[in-house]
């Protein structure tokens, strides 16, 4: 294989029609997306400087081309005149018009073409810059092959294409799996081979009694009772057996640590505010190791493994997490709200945040309002739907079990977008660099 600079194998062909009507040929344009293709441009009175373009050759406008917008001759179809500001060329035998094609509308052809286009406020590539350009130039048997190559990793970009798709349906699926958790339609079956089941308002119950009992032991405070729900707060019908509750009723806050007078200036401090939150994965990426003299007041939440931390902050990106693991001195900022959950898996209220019913419903609260966050009292006097405790635990192995089929689907999408992204640029590296 040879370097070569384009100059050497491409012709420049300057042949204007040198007819007023354009010897009645087609005008021809060029599209980024489809190359040459019939204009919808206006015929003008005098077309005799416009250049004919024939079968083989190439045409492109010379302050366009830097985003791809160059056309190949294909058949008859194309052939035709061009705007005399085009740049019309041939290629010799020395290379495939479809090779150089591919090549030149790949990102390092277009990247080659920026940097060798002329002007210092528009770039145009006349001719003359194009001929500067060098590529790695096999046989012709290789260009075939190489061409093979391109069209095989094009198709897989196609497929990919559909995938992402298909990527954007797995999104909806998703939130239409937890939408029909929560309001008891993925445990339809289990209702009908569990009818004695605890109800939601005798687990309620349970909660409340335990509650009382722990600001009885001055383990938790005493808070002001939480307003009944109305109608117009319920949303939709759920199953027998089930009821409506407020976030507040069975939630228990994290306690808060003043680590500046608590603990001494040097002391290391795992923090994790809203940038330490993976909000694809709902998971904690690294909690940030710094010293307590580096920290705001901010930094008060006390973080226990299980325990939820939900962003009250731009709650609809959702930035929340279940902890997954105990550190010393691990705190989180005051812009989330940190809680355990009492007689309840924490599981349960974890899938309720993540649905498109909490996202609304505080969409909803932020209406109006500069800061695009919502208030401790906002969260605590959420609405939510209450199963019975022995379904909750149905509807958590449901909706784990069909996000893990999801998750993996996605996982299949982005390895075939990785693996097509390699495959393209080995193919293009070696057509531009001689490794």
């Amino acid at each position: 294989m040879r370097r070569v600079k384009l100059g050497s194998i491409l012709t420049e062909q300057r042949n204007p029609i040198g007819l007023a009507d354009g010897n009645n040929l087609d005008l021809i344009g060029v599209s980024n997306k489809i190359g040459l293709k019939l204009s919808t441009a206006k015929r003008i009175a005098d077309l005799s400087r416009y250049q004919k373009i024939e079968h083989g050759w190439f045409a492109y406008n010379p302050m366009r081309v830097n985003v791809g917008s160059i056309g190949y001759a294909f058949d008859d179809t194309h052939i035709g005149i061009v705007s005399p500001d085009y740049i019309v060329f041939s290629c010799s035998e020395d290379i495939l018009p479809e090779y150089l094609l591919f090549l030149l509308k790949s990102d390092e052809g277009i990247e080659a073409i920026n940097k060798n286009a002329s002007g210092a406020v528009r770039k145009r590539l006349y001719f003359s810059d194009l001929a500067k350009i060098e590529v790695v130039l096999p046989d012709i048997d290789k260009q075939k092959k190489r061409l093979i190559a391109f069209n095989e990793i094009e198709d897989l970009n196609d497929s990919i294409s559909e995938q992402l798709t298909k990527e954007s349906l797995l999104s909806k699926l998703k939130q239409s799996i937890l939408q029909e958790a929560i309001q008891g339609k993925l445990t339809k079956d289990w209702r009908k081979n569990n009818p004695k089941a605890e109800s939601a308002r005798e687990l309620l119950g349970r909660i409340y009694t335990k509650k009382a009992q722990l600001v009885k032991d001055k383990k938790i405070k005493n808070e002001k009772a939480l307003p009944p729900i109305t109608e117009e707060e319920i949303p939709f019908q759920l199953p027998k057996r089930w009821a409506w509750c407020k976030l507040g009723e069975i939630i228990i806050n994290t306690n808060n640590l003043d680590i500046q007078k608590k603990l001494n200036p040097n002391d290391i401090i795992n923090y994790v505010d809203i940038e330490a939150i993976d909000n694809k994965t709902q998971k904690i990426k690294a909690a940030k190791q710094l010293p307590v003299r580096e920290l705001s007041s901010r930094a008060r939440r006390v973080l226990k493994k299980g325990q939820i931390l939900y962003s009250l902050v731009r709650p609809y990106l959702n930035n929340l997490a279940i902890v997954n693991e105990e550190k010393e001195n691990f705190i989180g900022s005051t812009g989330f709200v940190v809680f355990d959950c009492l007689l309840v898996r924490n599981e349960y209220v974890f899938w309720i945040l993540l649905s498109k019913y909490i996202e609304d419903l505080y969409l909803g609260y932020m209406d109006g309002f500069n800061s695009p966050s919502i208030t401790h009292e906002q969260f605590k006097n959420t609405v939510i739907p209450f199963p019975p405790a022995s379904e909750q635990n149905a509807i958590i192995e449901k909706v784990e079990g069909l996000m893990k089929k999801c998750n993996s689907l996605e996982q299949e999408i982005q390895n075939s977008q990785a693996h097509a992204q390699m495959l393209m640029q080995a193919v293009l590296t070696e057509a531009f660099q001689n490794n």
